[in-house]
């Protein structure tokens, strides 16, 4: 006797021809749970090995945000309690790293209207490759009654959306305002907790609008490309009617930054310290001198704006701030880099022609929903700053906290909070802990951590219970002349190649020339200034690296499967960033 085919089976594929990840007879007595992880998307924001205290942060993170959307979408909180299993399970963690647990996204998708539609967006949004659908009935949509009340619930939510997003705005200022005058070093355990439920009250409470407004950019950049299938438009028509955003924040940065290092430039006194290394001396002139009065205030500015701005913002366990001698070091290499940093105003070459040649209907249908799309893109990108500026407060708190911990001598070091979950800590403060002693525990997950360094976890696996069933394994290092992956930022460009792990400077005083990388995170902004060209492993068109690229002109393509094993450092290239074409020259 065989299971039914939602508890067996799911179907993955690129096309219309599909395949099995899983079929397998199943008896009555014991029914099987197939789970697909994937992180694609996940590792803009958590690259590599995340540690306990991120991985628990972040889990409650997205169960209590996506359970609000569901609630603000009407959503009845009977409904949400029975899909408990769901909204806690959106993210999970294998050998330490972090991955997205699609088939519960897929099953909150189904929870409102338009599931096809919305689960096509949310693949193409989030990067996913390889097609995967499940079996079973989810996929037919809400009851006629539902669907009418979530459509003129959206409506009236869309109605209010821009007023929603000035008090959302207004509200996270306030609170990050606040937070920036605490001296958290100096409260103790009782009052960072304290200040931790606040930041989740105030904070975390409100920031559902933000997934509402990835809908919104997700619904408009999936209506577009779908009219440009329907009517064989080029994809590069596509990226040229989402470029020129306006004031997008990781743009204005790189654009912030440069204004900052030609005042540094113009003092060559500053400019020859730091050159020779002396970078640290340099910062306390700065800070001492009068003369440099209008500069340390510019500096102060930059570094309060985009405070938290740094390669893996997520994760808790990152140093929070860069120090003046090394904002000092990053000045001289913009200098030394000549590349002209141009934000990208509307784009209008070309595309009027292309629009002349659509049907009256589709044209005004593209006039009308591009300036949408373009505001809800250059939202997202801003509330990812704030994001990362409220990550960078509960980062000292639980610093804090850890200190707190060191000095009750509960743990061995203050970094080592890192290795203990939320709930470890919640209840040892509140002195309801079932482990009380955390040392051992600390230890324990140190161990654990150790071999999870050495190992490899594939992008995407499914498993079946708590066994791997299907992995797929990362792609062998390929031996051909050409890579290709997704132009997402036009522009044809030959140079070096600098393979990055990590988000790292150029040694010395040299600038990239392209750039080579499984991912990126906000943090890595700076490096755009510093190159030419990028290629990215993962990634969809509207990751963040696709957008920034866009916006400074810098040619891009991403969604590359193996390129950092098949292009080393030195190797001469040639990329285009319109056809996602690499040639390897040398």
């Amino acid at each position: 006797m065989g299971l039914s085919k939602e508890n067996t089976m799911a179907v993955a594929g690129t096309g219309k021809e599909g395949r099995f990840v899983q079929l397998r007879p199943g008896t009555s007595q014991r029914r099987r749970h197939i789970r697909v992880w994937d992180n694609t998307n996940l590792a803009e924001s958590y690259a590599g090995i995340v540690l306990p205290l991120t991985m628990s942060f972040a889990k409650d993170l997205y169960t209590n945000v996506y359970a609000d959307v569901a609630r603000h979408s009407g959503v009845s909180e009977s409904r949400i309690l029975r899909l408990e299993h769901v909204f806690s399970n959106l993210i999970g963690f294998h050998k330490g790293r972090m991955f997205y647990n699609l088939f519960n996204w897929y099953r909150m998708l189904a929870l409102f209207p338009g599931y096809a539609r919305n689960k096509r967006n949310l693949d193409e949004m989030i990067g996913v490759k390889e097609r995967v659908e499940l079996e079973n009935s989810l996929n037919k949509g809400e009851s006629m009654p539902f669907s009418a009340y979530y459509y003129i619930l959206l409506m009236a939510r869309l109605i209010a959306f821009e007023s929603k997003a000035k008090e959302f705005t207004s509200k996270v200022n306030q609170y990050l305002s606040w937070a920036s005058s605490q001296d958290f070093a100096a409260m103790d355990l009782d009052e960072l907790l304290h200040v931790y439920y606040s930041f989740k009250r105030e904070l975390l409470g409100r920031w559902s609008h933000t997934v509402d407004n990835d809908f919104l950019a997700m619904t408009t950049y999936g209506f577009l490309r779908t009219l440009c299938r329907k009517y064989r438009l080029d994809e590069s028509f596509l990226q040229q009617m989402i470029t020129g955003l306006g004031r997008v924040a990781s743009a204005q940065q790189v654009k912030d930054m440069r204004l900052i290092a030609q005042e540094v430039a113009a003092s060559p006194k500053l400019q020859a310290i730091i050159l020779e290394g002396k970078a640290n001396v340099a910062a306390s002139d700065i800070e001492n001198l009068p003369e440099y009065s209008l500069l340390l205030r510019n500096i102060r500015k930059y570094l309060q704006e985009y405070r938290g701005r740094f390669g893996n913002d997520l994760k808790l366990e990152a140093h929070n701030a860069i120090t003046l001698p090394e904002f000092l070091k990053l000045c001289t290499l913009y200098t030394q880099n000549q590349k002209a940093t141009t934000i990208n105003g509307p784009q209008n070459n070309g595309l009027s022609r292309e629009l002349r040649r659509l049907p009256a209907h589709a044209r005004l249908a593209f006039l009308a929903v591009v300036p949408s799309a373009k505001k809800y893109l250059r939202r997202r990108e801003a509330y990812r700053l704030l994001r990362s500026q409220a990550f960078s407060y509960c980062r000292d708190i639980f610093a804090a906290m850890g200190k707190g911990l060191y000095e009750e001598q509960a743990i061995v070091t203050p970094e080592d909070i890192q290795y203990l979950e939320l709930h470890d800590i919640i209840g040892y403060v509140e002195g309801a802990s079932p482990v009380p002693e955390l040392k051992g525990l600390v230890a324990m997950r140190k161990k654990a951590y150790q071999k999870y360094q050495k190992e490899r976890v594939p992008d995407r696996f499914s498993t079946e219970a708590r066994e791997p069933l299907c992995q797929h394994p990362a792609p062998e290092e390929k031996k051909e002349s050409g890579l290709r992956g997704e132009g997402c930022s036009g522009g044809k460009i030959r140079g070096k190649v600098t393979v990055l792990d990590s988000y790292a400077l150029p040694a010395g005083s040299n600038t990239f020339d392209i750039i080579v990388t499984r991912h990126t995170d906000p943090g890595w902004t700076p490096l755009f200034g510093l190159c030419r060209g990028i290629i990215v492993e993962r990634g969809g068109m509207l990751s963040h690296a696709a957008i920034v690229a866009r916006e400074l002109n810098l040619p891009c393509v991403i969604g590359v499967a193996g390129a950092t094993e098949a292009l080393k450092d030195g190797q001469v290239i040639t990329m285009d960033g319109k056809t996602g074409e690499i040639r390897i020259e040398s």
